[in-house]
């Protein structure tokens, strides 16, 4: 079993979806054989009744990443897709700061997508991301909110700020802002 770190578990939530299975992310510096890297990772697991499954590597860049991926969060939504938000510096090959920011993964079932950034300004900005919390409105919408020091061109301050960003519409592949 992948022994979570207390840096990396942020807070956790077990949700349930439709037929009552818990889905639990945590982030741990465990690489489970070679199938993660050495750097904190997200991990996955589902409970169904019959005990968890094996965890899973959750940020799927995990094998080659070198940013260390805390905070994890997971909501299932009202069709059973998964969500998961975290904070990392990974800068995604380039498309992505060094700074921290929020990422953003989906699975519809067919295993975790690539994880892009929450924060569309993530490219540019410089502050530092934390917290982030998501939740699903009875429309479909997805909200999240999370703390950052960004600035924003000078209109928020360098002090830890409340952030918040909603998608369109929940859709397996990924946010619609």
């Amino acid at each position: 079993m992948v022994r979570p770190t207390p840096e990396g578990i942020g807070i956790l939530k077990l949700p349930v979806d439709s037929s009552g299975a818990l889905h639990a992310v945590w982030g741990s510096e465990e690489n489970l054989g070679g199938a993660a890297g050495t750097d904190y990772d997200i991990f996955y697991s589902t409970n169904s009744g019959s005990g968890w499954s094996y965890p899973e590597l959750l940020n799927t860049n995990g094998t080659s990443d070198t940013g260390w991926d805390y905070e994890p969060q997971v909501i299932v939504d009202s069709t059973g897709v998964l969500h998961a938000v975290w904070i990392s510096p990974e800068d995604l090959n380039g498309t992505a700061g060094t700074d921290y920011d929020i990422f953003y993964s989906t699975n519809a079932g067919s295993g975790w997508s690539y994880p892009e950034l929450f924060n569309t300004n993530g490219t540019t900005d410089s502050g530092f991301e934390g917290g982030a919390q998501i939740i699903e409105a009875s429309s479909g919408t997805l909200h999240a909110v999370w703390h950052s020091t960004e600035n924003l061109g000078g209109t928020a301050g360098y002090d830890n700020d409340i952030f918040y960003s909603r998608t369109l519409a929940c859709r397996p592949d990924g946010p619609q802002r």
